[in-house]
């Protein structure tokens, strides 16, 4: 009984301290958040059509926002440097703009190179863009303008790890314009095109690329004194979006397979071929401890998660059959010694272990899988 109690203790420590990592927001929900909208719908319910004092009056009654469009399009150079820990990448993208006529803001005062008044949602920006948009770097036409800078560095994105090891991921590059959607709006050109072998994250293949529209909505004007009231700010952007599908035979051999061979022992361990008692009691904790092990080491691998994955329910059903295992151990080392009717009953009680732990190897994998799938 000693030795159960302990191992009870010991699931309730070792079950995943960083999976249920309080997160919630608490009194943060009341609070008024970024939206992300689209162009169509900011034009339609926020956009107000007063233009700026400068657009020449018999321009006035027709002027709808934004001042100024701006074409973007990308090409991706690679992809590297997946970190599950940060939730970030590491990606060398060439962005171009082009753009007709002259780049004037609400106050009248010109930009000469847009992409002056770009910014990512990187965590080391100043590595990416610091020298960019200098004006000597557009190329003018009669027919419009254009230029391009190179973005090389680490860019965070929110990753879902519900069905890890079997996971999909989206990477996300932001590109915003930093002044208000009456100013700026930068518009997708199309699908980006890719470098060969672009793709350096060796346990990922991409499925989808996509760049696509969108607006950052703020329920604040950022203080700005000529706002009228209700007013509140927004700006354009667009977004690369890449959407990957993690190996399947990868993880199966890194994580399903050593907890597979475990679960096995615990089975022979528990059927008619061990009939010593001292390793029938000796390999339930000897499994714990292996496993608690390799937990360690994929819990290393990702960052504090407020929800189980499905790993985390593999690992949650592989304890239960070691207490099984060691309950069914514990039961056989006293069998000796009974009466038939004692004997018996020991018998009836240790097949309804070998059936439940049976049970668990064989359809808890599938449950679980249905559990996160559908949460």
């Amino acid at each position: 009984m000693v030795e159960f109690v302990r191992l009870i203790l010991l699931l309730g420590f070792f079950l995943h301290g960083e999976a249920i990592a309080d997160t919630s927001d608490g009194n943060l929900k009341s609070l008024r958040k970024t939206q992300e909208i689209t162009y169509e719908y900011w034009l339609k319910n926020i956009a107000d059509h007063t233009p700026p004092d400068w657009v020449e009056k018999d321009k006035k009654a027709n002027w709808r926002p934004p001042l100024n469009t701006v074409t973007v399009g990308a090409h991706i150079n690679s992809i590297h440097g997946l970190s599950h820990k940060l939730q970030a990448f590491e990606a060398n993208v060439d962005f171009w703009a082009t753009w007709k006529g002259k780049v004037k803001l609400w106050d009248g005062s010109e930009v000469k190179n847009p992409t002056s008044k770009f910014y990512f949602n990187s965590i080391r920006s100043f590595d990416m863009y610091q020298d960019v948009g200098a004006d000597e770097d557009v190329y003018e036409t009669e027919i419009g303008s254009s230029t391009d800078i190179n973005v090389d560095g680490s860019f965070s994105s929110k990753f879902d790890y519900k069905r890890f090891p079997f996971d999909d991921q989206t990477l996300t590059l932001d590109l915003t314009i930093g002044n208000d959607a009456y100013e700026f709006q930068i518009i997708s050109a199309g699908p980006p095109t890719v470098q060969t072998n672009y793709n350096k994250i060796m346990d990922y293949r991409v499925n989808e690329i996509s760049l696509v529209n969108l607006i950052n909505y703020f329920p604040t004007n950022f203080g700005v004194p000529d706002y009228a009231k209700g007013e509140y700010f927004a700006n354009s952007g667009v977004r690369l979006l890449i959407k990957m599908e993690r190996f399947f035979l990868n993880s199966f051999v890194d994580y399903i397979i050593p907890m597979f061979v475990i679960s096995l022992l615990l089975l022979i361990n528990q059927s008619r071929l061990t009939t010593d008692k001292g390793v029938k009691l000796a390999l339930p904790p000897a499994a714990l401890l292996s496993l608690i092990f390799l937990k360690e080491g994929a819990d290393n691998t990702l960052p504090a998660l407020n929800y189980l994955t499905y790993l985390d329910m593999l690992y949650l059903g592989s304890f239960f059959l070691i207490m099984l295992c060691f309950i069914e151990a514990t039961i056989f080392k006293f069998v000796d010694g009974l009466s038939i009717e004692q004997t018996r009953k020991v018998n009836q009680c240790r097949a309804m272990l070998v059936i439940s732990t049976w049970g668990i190897f064989l359809f808890w994998p599938v449950a679980a899988w249905l559990i996160i799938t559908m949460l």
